[in-house]
């Protein structure tokens, strides 16, 4: 049978851990989950509704398909990377 040895003392991390698994899920946790839900239905359903105009819009103003498909990679890019990304390749173009 194979020994494992366990340490003397637990550590800190370990009873915090299992200190905050013991608290009870109060209305002040509620509150926070209901808002990130929010939030994230907000914010897919802004992306959604973008996404089903923008063909519609860029057809109106009678943008080239290629230039349509550069829009899309742009914002596929931010998403991606980050606001840091899109500052930095305005400076690339720019320079």
């Amino acid at each position: 049978m194979v020994d494992i040895a366990l340490p003397a003392e637990p550590r800190v991390a370990d009873v915090l851990v299992a200190r905050l698994e013991r608290l009870p899920f109060s209305r002040k946790h509620w509150l926070v989950a209901a808002v990130l839900c929010t939030a994230t239905f907000f914010d897919g359903y802004d992306n959604l509704m973008i996404s089903s105009a923008l063909p519609l819009i860029l057809a109106a103003l009678k943008v080239p398909l290629a230039s349509g498909v550069c829009l899309a990679i742009g914002g596929a890019t931010l998403l991606r990377f980050g606001p840091e990304t899109k500052h930095r390749v305005l400076e690339e173009i720019a320079a």
